[in-house]
């Protein structure tokens, strides 16, 4: 974890905040069975992105709250609103400037949220997941994402 994250950890931070339910969220998971965690929606894994990005059901029950708390703190999807405040995520913003960046689009050119790698292992080292575990995960969803729009379901 860089400095910077370790300096804003309080009892009280958004960070902190985020992390318990974080832990409820994949606590839950954990208590599912593994085969859950295998299909085709967006928060499974197949059995080639299995074998090609080494993403196992266990670590997918971990990294996809992550990844769905991710978009969330960057405003590219709202699928927490209800179950997160997203004071909260405004909040996370101020702790971690590079989240307030990514929401405005980063190095991308675009005044939109931009999802990139770099960002998301950054976020995913605040709340445990590894370096691997995280550019596997964007990686999958990338294409993922690049299937779904070749076949006009994205």
């Amino acid at each position: 974890m860089d400095a910077a994250a370790t300096a804003t950890h309080t009892d009280n931070s958004a960070t902190e905040r985020l992390r318990a339910w974080l832990d409820e969220r994949i606590a839950v998971n954990r208590a599912r069975p593994e085969g859950d965690f295998i299909g085709i929606n967006d928060w499974q894994v197949t059995e080639a992105e299995i074998e090609v990005f080494m993403l196992f059901p266990a670590l997918v029950a971990s990294v996809g709250p992550v990844w769905e708390a991710y978009c969330n703190a960057i405003g590219a999807d709202f699928e927490l609103r209800g179950e997160v405040d997203d004071d909260l995520f405004a909040e996370l913003r101020r702790e971690h400037p590079f989240l307030a960046d990514a929401a405005r689009g980063g190095d991308s050119g675009f005044d939109l949220p931009y999802k990139s790698m770099d960002s998301f292992v950054r976020f995913g080292d605040l709340f445990g997941i590894d370096h691997a575990t995280c550019v596997s995960w964007y990686w999958k969803v990338f294409f993922m994402q690049e299937r779904q729009e070749v076949a006009g379901t994205l």
